[in-house]
């Protein structure tokens, strides 16, 4: 006898002792035989059995779903890529830095200006009291003498084409 196979996932019908009933082992779909004739008893609920479905049935589907999740999640970056222009990009980390600050908030950002200053082109001046520097060491000095549970105000100045340039931090009195 032919292997009989499941109209609604194409899995191995296991037929019941008496052949008169058969049972999909991956859906659970069931069949009655009647001669040359199948009718399906009831249609199993596919989604509540997925985790039975074999591996040979799954493999388009996970495949599928892959493909379908990289598309998105590289438009997702195309479009993020483009919303900011370099400026944006830039000053993107400061946004939420000027205005009255805790010290700890301060600290964070000065960590961020001394990152900056290694790695591109465009330079932020630190001024605090009488210090104004561009030199690791000193807003690194600077960011130790700040007190963590004291506020602080913090302006920013801008270049001409928009970048961050000086970051002036002053006590409040």
């Amino acid at each position: 006898m032919e292997k009989l196979k499941c109209t609604s996932c194409n899995g191995d019908l296991e037929l019941d002792e008496k052949g008169k009933f058969a049972t999909c082992k991956f859906c659970g779909t069931k069949y009655k035989l009647d001669g040359d004739k199948i009718i399906v008893v009831n249609i199993g609920d596919v989604s509540n059995n997925l985790s039975k479905l074999s591996p040979k049935i799954m493999t388009p589907f996970i495949v599928i779903f892959s493909s379908i999740s990289v598309f998105v999640v590289s438009i997702i970056l195309l479009i993020s890529s483009n919303i900011y222009n370099d400026v944006d990009k830039y000053n993107l980390e400061f946004k939420y830095g000027e205005g009255t600050q805790n010290g700890v908030f301060v600290q964070e950002t000065l960590n961020k200006v001394t990152s900056k200053n290694k790695t591109n082109d465009h330079k932020i001046t630190v001024k605090y009291n009488e210090e104004e520097s561009l030199d690791e060491d000193t807003i690194i000095n600077i960011k130790h003498s700040l007190k963590s549970l004291a506020d602080y105000e913090v302006k920013y100045e801008y270049d001409s084409k928009g970048y961050i340039s000086k970051i002036i931090i002053e006590d409040i009195k």
